[in-house]
């Protein structure tokens, strides 16, 4: 299994880099970024092969880059094709209405030539999702809105079907111990590192008994102070880079 950050900084990225957006063997985004269309292209990838998006909440910032995605599927993508018919799952109490939202921005009501009709997946705790090749549980976490509202919030454990490979990502999460239970024994924890200080996030990781914890969502600017912060906690802690890929 392949995983590669196509974004990795905070709300507004930094130059260069993009916001969280993981990309797992080239045909599942977990989160959109601000730009996943310009970043694919720039590792080559066609974002057509795209078969899917995985949202661990509907915040702006994580969802900006659906319209790239969208607009590109329905501009290039073939009648009946696959890249017609995505599948976006999340969190349902906001993935209809922001889907909806897109389509009406790319005026798909004036445009049908470029509608395209993704399959909609709403995931609540507890749900599993298989999607090209993968099994992706989702878990409930704890994230908190800027007015301190509870925003419904998943983390994920991911599992290749055919070679049993797993990671476990936080999504955007403050600190919430109970990870730890679904991300238990993993080889790679992809934690939130912006809401969730440091060291509580390699707390977690220790406690999970993973085998590395790379921690993203934070500015560069913030990188060697998260890595201060944790690795004292738990060793094996890496900070997520634009375009880092981990294969599994």
């Amino acid at each position: 299994m392949k995983i590669t950050f196509l974004g990795h900084t905070s709300c507004v990225p930094d130059v260069g880099a993009d916001t969280s957006c993981l990309l797992v063997n080239d045909r599942v985004l977990f989160d959109t970024g601000w730009a996943p269309v310009l970043r694919l292209r720039e590792l080559g990838i066609d974002p057509l092969t795209i078969a899917g998006v995985v949202f661990s909440h509907m915040h702006q910032d994580h969802y900006l880059g659906l319209v790239q995605l969208m607009f590109i599927c329905g501009l290039q993508g073939k009648p009946g094709s696959a890249s017609r018919t995505p599948t976006i799952a999340g969190p349902g109490e906001h993935l209809g209405e922001v889907v909806e939202a897109c389509g009406n921005y790319l005026q798909f009501a004036r445009f049908p030539e470029c509608a395209i009709e993704p399959e909609l997946r709403p995931l609540s705790d507890g749900d599993v999702l298989e999607l090209a090749g993968l099994r992706i549980e989702a878990h409930a976490v704890h994230h908190v809105s800027g007015r301190h509202g509870v925003e419904p919030a998943l983390g994920y454990r991911v599992k290749e079907v055919a070679t049993g490979a797993e990671f476990a990502f936080s999504g955007d999460t403050h600190p919430f111990p109970p990870v730890a239970e679904f991300a238990r024994g993993v080889p790679l924890l992809i934690h939130d590192g912006a809401h969730t200080p440091p060291e509580d996030g390699a707390a977690v990781a220790r406690e999970a008994n993973v085998g590395r914890l790379v921690l993203t969502h934070s500015p560069e600017a913030r990188r060697e102070d998260v890595l201060a912060r944790a690795r004292p906690v738990f060793p094996l802690t890496d900070a997520a880079t634009q375009f880092m890929t981990i294969e599994l």
